[in-house]
């Protein structure tokens, strides 16, 4: 039986927020409610709070709280790999599965990056693709041999 918080879990129960469906698409909708942008292009979005000295909920949702939660990930990860480095593999190989999967249900769901050239010039280093479609589809791919180095390392024994 797999943790609730594995990926593996949160993969068998993805479709459980299908229930915020509906509202998106309301949202999508011209005849849904209107949906106000959070900043007009090329500006920052700005924190509500307009007090001197508050800090801005912007900082905290997209600055603060992802450190805390990579650390406290980190934390468990290396947790796991000191009581049992077996768990600690699984858990990743099971992370990188559903990272795999998503990347194809992210491609499939998104026919029209298949004709979306990839061009960038800050990661030339990874590879030219042809199409978005090819990039998700190679980082897909990557996943899957990392969870595969993972399955490995299950296979063998700790000391040598």
């Amino acid at each position: 039986m797999s943790l609730p918080t594995s990926p593996a879990w949160c993969w068998q129960h993805r479709r459980a927020a299908a229930a915020l469906q509906p509202r998106r698409e309301a949202a999508r909708r011209p005849d849904g409610p209107a949906v106000r942008p959070l900043a007009h292009a090329g500006e920052a979005p700005r924190s509500r709070d307009r007090r001197p000295g508050a800090v801005p909920d912007l900082f905290l949702r997209y600055r603060l709280l992802p450190q805390v939660i990579a650390i406290g990930w980190w934390n468990v990860c290396w947790l796991l790999y000191a009581l049992k480095p077996a768990w600690s593999y699984r858990r990743n190989a099971d992370f990188e599965d559903h990272a795999e999967h998503e990347y194809a249900a992210l491609v499939e769901e998104n026919p029209q990056f298949e004709t979306t050239p990839y061009v960038s010039a800050l990661c030339a280093e990874y590879g030219t693709f042809a199409s978005l479609a090819d990039l998700f589809r190679q980082i897909g791919h990557d996943e899957r041999c990392h969870k595969r180095e993972s399955e490995q390392h299950l296979l063998q024994p700790r000391v040598r």
